[in-house]
């Protein structure tokens, strides 16, 4: 659901819990994601980077990424959902060929948006990545641009 479709779904989701109408604010926090940090994830001698950025949500963290592939005009692409951005950093770190950097929201956000618009004018037709876009695009809707 988008952000703002969520509020039914949350008020069904208490009015269900409660056995009848309930507090408003007692919605388990469905639909408010909230982007925390993002990080770049890459190899030195490679064109190309992992962007992912961890959100706090309902259930527990999570995080959505796709590589950047500078040697495809930027195209964004391996698209995925996965746990929380700490996790895939601690991970990450483990390698010692990898470089991790923070990345500003705002600025992971656009570059994402950019690669995704690649990915449009290429066509690119990937199935696991069009299963994924979906809630990449949601997610990427709730990173603030300033």
């Amino acid at each position: 659901l988008r952000h703002r479709d969520a509020a039914p779904l949350r008020r069904a989701r208490a009015d269900w819990l409660a056995g009848g109408p309930a507090d408003p604010d007692a919605d388990l926090g469905l639909g408010r994601e909230v982007p925390t940090r993002a990080i770049a994830i890459g190899h030195p001698d490679e064109d190309e980077a992992s962007l992912v950025v961890g959100f706090d949500a309902a259930g527990g963290a999570h995080a959505i990424g796709l590589l950047v592939d500078g040697a495809h005009d930027g195209l964004g692409r391996d698209l995925f959902i996965g746990p929380a951005v700490e996790l895939i950093a601690e991970d990450a770190a483990g390698d010692a060929e990898l470089i991790i950097a923070e990345v500003p929201l705002a600025e992971a956000a656009a570059r994402m948006g950019a690669a995704l618009a690649v990915a449009d004018a290429e066509d690119w037709d990937d199935p696991e990545d069009l299963a994924t876009r979906p809630l990449v695009d949601r997610r990427l809707e709730l990173i603030p641009r300033s």
